[in-house]
């Protein structure tokens, strides 16, 4: 860029810019056009030097359209399409060329492909008044040179068609004109059975002469033609030629309307005669013209047709004028029948012999020079190439070399392009030989320039064109890059720009793309639009599934090698396409066809924290809730879904939406329907863990989600990779207690026989293990699944057999399990836990740190009274700890049997420091309110210590109300806290029997945490006359006394 900047101010001299081109300044620069496409600054230093070379000489304009520089420059335009002024900078100088007619001509060489891109880029920028105002005028002059383009092809056509008919006037008159009296006389006189040479020397004269041709038929000439040859066995050689020919000559000068050669079975027997290849040696073909197109019209009916190979040697016939003639008026129908016999697969397999290919092949490259010959040619050789033999065979006739000929004699033949496209594209068919001929003679490159010089061809062009392009892709993944290398995917890109509307060919060319996307390539491909190319078949209707579909599959594939790459995943969410699959996925929920591809495609974009929360924006979730239960009976949609939402679930801020969208349970109910399909399965395993592991889902879905969990876990006990992630899935059950207790004996049971069926996957008894230690953080879970399963009988002979590495995970269970409730402490002690512990601290008497669990394990099962802070082995880390969602938990209905929680219970026995206003001279005193552990005692002190810390305390059985508010109105102010909260707000009385007793708290909710615990200690008193944490031996307490 600095060289061209100074070459600019260089430029100023006098005489610099003659310099500059005479050595060669203007290729220069072309070349660095070229060569930095992408850079905006090279871009705009190089097109001011263009326009003042342009100044000094402006034949430098037409000289820079000769060496490409159109579609450099609208390469250019393409790659920077995202920069306003390299779009203008481009725009202007385009307009500038565009003045000059001769420089039109390199505007119109690509088709509508420029076209197309001037008018998106004056679209793309309509506040730009430079840009706009450039488009307008090239767009203008291309449109004007076009019509007149097309005028003067129009006139060339009647000029050439008048010649013709001149041409045809000007044939010599054989014979004079006849009346139809004379005729019939004539016919009269001669014999159907023995007729001579002389007789159609005769005859040939009469019908030579336009004139009489329809007086020949009325008069019944074409019936005595028919009838004669089909005697023509009877004839001698020169006789049965000269009848042949009469009969040509006659056909000749007949309108088609005069022409009564119908399907019927006598014209079928005498055509069969005439083209009969042992009667017809010593025939010239190129005489026989006339025939042969009324064969091709007789032909048109397939019923015709197949009734006259089964007549005769129809293609043995074709085949002999096909190699032999040398008149385009016979080769060419001749080809052309036999392209039409092709059609029928089992007439070509007879057909296809080495012999008859190599006429062929022989015959195409004698009448190179005849492009409609070459055009039938080429389609009968597509057609007999229909199985890997014949393809084979093809291959060693050098077939592919010939064909690369005729690409290479027409390539301003569209047609004849397409047809040897055809041929190649049957060629290449699974055929790694002939694949491998056609990399070696350039069919790829031959191809792909043929489809940037006819942008406007149809259908069939392009269809066969790009899927010979596939065929190669798919056979070799050095052939999709070689094809690469030369800018394949730009030019299938552009069809796709040409043909948005064309199913078929959008189908192919996502193909292709899709083949031509590997991780090397697929930033380039990314950089040529072609997501802005691929976005509105996405907007499309059912009745273009296919195409829409393919799209899709190229957006996937593109966004699997892009998700780990910012700037890929940039042009992603610049063009778009998150939003475009989106509302596709919308509109087609109930379609299956397309539906799965598209979650699919929305599976790898998710990858993308933007597109992951833009996808659950647009409301993605619900569609996918909806679909599930429509189309359930598409397995790959339901596999394709749960993945999209696994994916979606990676990114927390989608969690609440996701639960929100009450998709979970409709998983769940997938997950049971397809239990068998371990990718499904796993998808919802993984889902379930992440939502899950937050505690105010995992309370909302757990009714739905806990049993399939179950079930998903049953089935799979032979597998040890699902049981890995059936166990992750539970463990996030864990972390709430009724979530916990719920699933706690089911998962005992299953915990039990995956550690008996996988006995030897450390691993897998690992997770089982840190399993049941999370569960047992649980008190009532530990408690259920203890006491309605083995599984403790299962973990303490962990004790006797357990590895090493498996011994810390197992104590840490029987840790936890020590410190749930008294019934487990009272199964371990008839279990004679303690016993094997001490067998295992024999065993491991040398690691200091089992020796120090084992002790702290037996110390838990002996204490009854159970305080939170002995909780310090290890990783146990209770959730009752956390009491944030007790205090926000719903009030239920007590029922009989009421047990307080052990997080309350925590609460009470651990006490606080408030207030009580003991009224009277004792006034307002500090005092540690709290309950004693085996919950018969309400405690508080006068004072905080020393002798005024005497603790007073109350039975449990004597309270009778909890109350908020204030007793004592004269002493509320004495000591009270410095608060600006009312006093009645922060204030509770507890009523006993005998006693009133009022405290104040620092808050509200301190208060309230008070009068919701004192309250659940009275039901629990209540319910419980005798707690679980007394010890009775022979009637008497022992462990607790009357005071404390």
């Amino acid at each position: 860029n600095g060289e061209l900047e100074y070459l600019i101010s260089l430029s100023n001299q006098k005489g610099a810019l003659k310099t500059m081109v005479a050595l060669g300044g203007l290729q220069a620069v072309v070349d660095i056009l070229r060569e930095h496409n992408q850079n905006p600054d090279v871009q705009k230093s190089s097109l001011a030097l263009l326009n003042k070379m342009a100044d000094e000489d402006d034949d430098i304009l037409l000289a820079f359209c000769e060496m490409g520089g159109v579609e450099i420059s609208c390469k250019a335009m393409r790659k920077l399409f995202n920069v306003e002024g390299a779009v203008e900078n481009e725009m202007v100088f385009l307009s500038r060329c565009s003045e000059n007619k001769e420089c039109l001509e390199y505007f119109l060489k690509a088709g509508m492909a420029n076209a197309r891109l001037l008018a998106w880029a004056t679209k793309a920028y309509p506040e730009n008044e430079a840009t706009t105002k450039a488009g307008i005028s090239i767009l203008t002059k291309l449109r004007d040179a076009q019509n007149e383009i097309y005028l003067l092809k129009k006139k060339e056509e009647e000029e050439l068609l008048l010649e013709a008919q001149a041409k045809r006037e000007a044939k010599i008159k054989a014979g004079g004109k006849r009346t139809l009296e004379e005729l019939q006389f004539i016919l009269q006189g001669l014999d159907v059975n023995s007729t001579n040479y002389e007789d159609f020397e005769g005859l040939l004269a009469i019908v030579g002469n336009p004139e009489n041709s329809s007086l020949f038929v009325e008069a019944g000439g074409l019936d005595f033609m028919m009838d004669v040859l089909l005697n023509g066995n009877n004839m001698d050689d020169e006789t049965y030629k000269a009848a042949v020919i009469c009969f040509d000559t006659a056909l000749g000068n007949m309108d088609k309307e005069l022409i009564n050669l119908m399907g019927d079975s006598k014209a079928m027997d005498m055509m069969m005669q005439v083209l009969n290849p042992k009667r017809a040696g010593g025939l010239n073909w190129d005489n026989l013209g006339n025939t042969m197109r009324a064969v091709v019209t007789m032909t048109e009916d397939s019923v015709v047709l197949n009734g006259m190979l089964e007549r005769g040697d129809l293609k043995g016939a074709l085949m002999m004028i096909s190699s032999e003639g040398t008149d385009e008026a016979c080769l060419i129908p001749a080809m052309k029948t036999l392209a039409r016999v092709s059609n029928d697969k089992d007439e070509m397999k007879a057909f296809a012999n080495p012999e008859n290919l190599r006429m062929l092949l022989e015959a195409m490259r004698r009448h190179m020079d005849k492009p409609d010959f070459i055009l039938y040619a080429c389609y009968l050789l597509g057609n007999l190439a229909c199985n890997t033999h014949i393809q084979d065979l093809i291959g060693e006739l050098q077939g592919v070399q010939v064909l690369a000929k005729v690409m290479d004699t027409y390539p301003d033949r569209a047609d004849v392009i397409e047809k040897a496209c055809y041929a190649l594209r049957a060629l290449s068919l699974k055929n790694n030989v002939n694949c491998g001929l056609m990399m070696r003679y350039d069919i790829h490159t031959k191809t792909l320039s043929a489809m940037g010089d006819h942008t406007g061809a149809d259908t069939r062009f392009w269809i066969n064109t790009v899927r010979l392009m596939l065929n190669l892709c798919k056979q070799n993944k050095s052939y999709a890059e070689e094809i690469q290398r030369n800018e394949g995917d730009m030019r299938i890109i552009e069809v796709i720009y040409s043909n948005t509307d064309d199913d078929a060919v959008v189908k192919f060319c996502c193909r292709v793309l899709e083949r031509l996307a590997t991780r090397s390539t697929y930033m380039a491909i990314l950089e040529n639009s072609v997501i802005h190319a691929l976005n509105p078949a996405l907007s499309r209707g059912e009745e273009h599934a296919e195409s829409v579909v393919a799209v899709m599959k190229v957006i996937d594939r593109l966004a699997q090698f892009s998700r780990s790459n910012r700037d890929a995943m940039g042009i992603f969410i610049a063009e778009n396409a998150h939003r475009a699959v989106a509302r596709c996925v919308s509109a087609h929920r109930d379609n299956a066809n397309i539906m799965t591809p598209a979650v699919e495609c929305l599976a790898q974009l998710a990858h993308d924290e933007t597109c992951s929360i833009t996808i659950v924006k647009m409301r993605v979730v619900e569609v996918l809730r909806d679909a599930l239960v429509e189309i359930a009976y598409d397995e790959r949609f339901c596999k394709s879904a749960m993945s999209l939402i696994d994916r979606l679930s990676y990114n927390t801020a989608n969690i609440s939406s996701i639960v929100d969208a009450k998709i979970v349970p409709v998983m769940a109910d997938v997950a049971e329907t397809y239990i068998e399909s371990k990718p499904l399965v796993s998808k919802f395993l993984s889902s379930c863990l992440r939502i899950c592991s937050y505690k105010s889902y995992a309370l909302k879905l757990a009714g739905s989600v806990i049993p399939q969990i179950v079930k998903i876990t049953a089935h799979y006990l032979d597998n040890d990779t699902m049981l890995l992630a059936c166990f992750g899935a539970m463990g996030s059950l864990t972390f709430l207690p009724q979530t916990a207790k719920l699933i706690s004996s089911k998962s005992c049971e299953m915990s039990m026989k995956a550690m008996k069926s996988h006995y030897n996957h450390t691993g897998l008894q690992r997770s089982v293990l840190e399993y049941l230690s999370g569960l047992f953080l649980q008190p009532k879970a530990a408690e259920v699944g203890i006491l309605e399963t083995k599984i403790l009988a299962d973990v303490v002979g962990k004790l006797k057999t357990s590895e090493d590495t498996l011994l810390d995970n197992t104590l840490t269970v029987l840790y936890h399990a020590s410190t749930a409730t008294n019934k487990v402490k009272d199964q371990m002690k008839a279990q004679s836990v303690i016993q094997d512990l001490k067998e295992t601290k024999v065993r491991f008497s040398s690691i200091k740190h089992v020796v120090d669990q084992c002790d702290k394990i037996i110390e838990a099962i002996l204490t009854p009274k159970v305080d939170v802070n002995d909780l310090q082995f290890d990783s146990a880390e209770p959730a009752f700890i956390d009491s944030a969602f007790v205090w926000k938990e719903e009030k239920k209905k007590v029922e009989a049997g009421y047990t307080i929680s052990m997080k309350l219970k925590n609460f009470l026995t651990a006490g606080m420091e408030i207030k009580w206003h003991a009224g009277g001279k004792k006034g307002v005193m500090d005092t540690h309110l709290h309950v004693s552990k085996n919950l018969k005692q309400i405690i508080w002190t006068k004072g905080l210590g020393g002798v005024g810390g005497k603790a007073k305390s109350m039975g449990t059985w004597r309270m009778r109300r909890v109350k908020s508010g204030v007793k004592f109105s004269d002493d509320w102010g004495k000591k009270a806290y410095k608060t600006k909260v009312p006093m009645e707000e922060r204030c509770f009385v507890l009523m006993g029997e005998d006693a009133v007793l009022a405290f104040e708290c620092p808050t509200e909710v301190t208060r309230n945490k008070w009068i919701k615990a004192l309250e659940a200690l009275k039901l629990h008193h209540k319910e419980h006359k005798k707690l679980a944490t007394d010890w009775v031996n022979d009637g008497v307490y022992k462990g607790y006394t009357a005071r404390v």
